[in-house]
């Protein structure tokens, strides 16, 4: 998919015309979404910060860059619609194709869960037909990425007095739930009270979140609910912000608290796509 056919914030190949054939590629992956809106507000601008500075990283190279949606289910909603979206798979199956014998793959994914072991999966398939690949570390891997995410929510949400800000993460097992725990010291470790960290799928949960609120009460008049995800689609309106009565929202509306949910994604936020730049060319 070329820039010109493909919808604002639709995986397509990065690549320039009139390029000389590129020895080295990038492929960026991540778990994708299928909201337009959120493609285009948070997906997009981490892309191209992304490849702008492997671009500039290895100039004169070239370089042609694909992106890749790792969730099967986000591409068969896309392809319903009519948009297609590349797999890890078809993308460095391209830039083997065009003739590259390096490839770079940076990815969007939080934390190494299960969608990151199918990205490393996909990766081991396709190195020995490549010279040289290197996947990067999800954009968690380790306390000093953390204190970096940390840091960057609780700059994008001001302190107000009656308000807390809920940091709310997909959640994982495995060393994806060691990354999310770390996520939670660090937030913890900021000393802003008004800050606190939940998990969609995993601990804590919102009934442990809403004790901690019902604690600040009478205080606590508000709630901001910040989802800790690098694109803010269905999946964050469906549990967050959805209108059914076990959603976040819901939830804390039912215990009197007045909600508000931010729309922006984590790919919107220069600081984590300097964190995915740093894993990539570190």
């Amino acid at each position: 998919m070329s820039r010109g056919d493909a919808a604002p914030g639709v995986p397509r190949a990065r690549g320039r015309q009139g390029a000389p054939a590129p020895r080295r590629g990038l492929v960026i992956a991540g778990y994708g979404t299928a909201s337009a809106a959120a493609r285009e507000r948070d997906l997009e601008p981490f892309a191209r910060a992304v490849e702008g500075a492997w671009r500039r990283a290895h100039p004169g190279c070239g370089a042609a860059a694909v992106e890749a949606y790792v969730s099967d289910p986000v591409r068969a909603k896309l392809a319903r619609g009519g948009v297609s979206a590349l797999s890890v798979d078809d993308a460095l199956a391209g830039l083997h194709a065009q003739g590259c014998t390096e490839v770079d793959i940076a990815t969007s994914l939080i934390v190494a869960g299960e969608s990151f072991a199918r990205l490393a999966e996909a990766a081991c398939r396709w190195a020995p037909r490549f010279e040289r690949l290197h996947l990067a570390r999800p954009l968690l891997d380790g306390p000093r990425d953390a204190r970096v995410l940390a840091a960057a929510l609780a700059d994008r949400c001001e302190a107000c007095a009656g308000r807390v800000v809920v940091c709310i993460a997909h959640g994982a097992a495995g060393a994806g739930e060691r990354a999310y725990a770390l996520l939670g010291e660090a937030l913890a470790g900021l000393g802003r009270a008004d800050v606190l960290f939940g998990q969609m799928h995993g601990a804590p949960g919102l009934d442990e979140v809403l004790a901690q609120v019902a604690a600040g009460a009478p205080s606590v008049r508000s709630a901001l609910l910040v989802p800790v995800m690098v694109a803010c689609g269905a999946h964050a309106a469906r549990e967050i912000a959805g209108a059914d009565e076990v959603s976040w929202a819901s939830r804390l509306r039912a215990a009197g608290i007045e909600v508000a949910v931010a729309r922006a994604g984590l790919g919107s936020m220069s600081a984590v796509q300097r964190l995915a730049v740093e894993h990539l060319l570190g």
